[in-house]
């Protein structure tokens, strides 16, 4: 009786609660196989890194869907960047920049060298040449963050500036172009250890858009 007073619900909220469910799903299965990837029990577990991107894909595009219609391009676009760095980088760059001052009074030594890239967001590669976590603390991972980021930046755009169709055949091409990049840029790399390929491959954002796509 009493649930007949309630404000109904509008598509946007049902889609909302079923959206939850299944994406928090993913993500503990994405979190299980890296984790068990990094404690050397599942070698296949970096695909849990592919599969948040997928999932980044889904929820960046279900955020921009959400936009009110008759919104502008250009506030579209900062509506969307707003959004993303509120949810990101507070957090973020309390973790980056107490890394710093936590290395810097350690070793006596600011790192400004990993610093920088991480907050410029191209730190997946400036790991290719080491630049990848401080010598105190760990950001190894934030890698990921960096290529998210990038993804955050064209597709954000692209979703306001470009015509619908033409954005959707593009993101259907990368899922063809991307695995065929890969196979490519691994053939000069093959005089390269096996792992440092791999991993150049790995974190190469243009290379991994077509799970963002998928």
């Amino acid at each position: 009786m009493g649930a007949s007073n309630a404000a109904p619900e509008t598509p946007a909220d049902v889609h909302q609660h079923r959206r939850l469910g299944g994406v928090d799903t993913l993500r503990c299965f994405a979190m299980t196989a890296v984790i068990l990837q990094h404690c050397r029990l599942l070698p296949m577990g970096w695909v849990g890194v592919w599969l948040f991107y997928v999932i980044s894909g889904f929820v960046v595009t279900a955020s921009l869907q959400d936009l009110p219609r008759t919104i502008g391009q250009a506030s579209g676009v900062r509506t969307f960047f707003d959004r993303r760095a509120k949810r990101i980088i507070p957090v973020y760059t309390l973790y980056v920049a107490t890394g710093l001052i936590v290395t810097a009074i350690i070793s006596g030594k600011w790192e400004f060298d990993i610093f920088v890239p991480l907050m410029l967001f191209y730190n997946n590669f400036a790991a290719w040449f080491g630049y990848i976590s401080y010598g105190s603390w760990n950001t190894g991972h934030l890698w990921t963050v960096s290529v998210e980021m990038q993804f955050y930046i064209w597709f954000g755009i692209a979703f306001f500036l470009a015509p619908r169709r033409q954005l959707i055949w593009f993101l259907a091409a990368l899922l063809v172009i991307d695995p065929v990049l890969r196979l490519l840029v691994s053939l000069p790399l093959s005089h390269l250890p096996a792992g440092q390929a791999a991993f150049i491959i790995y974190t190469a954002s243009p290379l991994h858009f077509d799970a963002f796509a998928a």
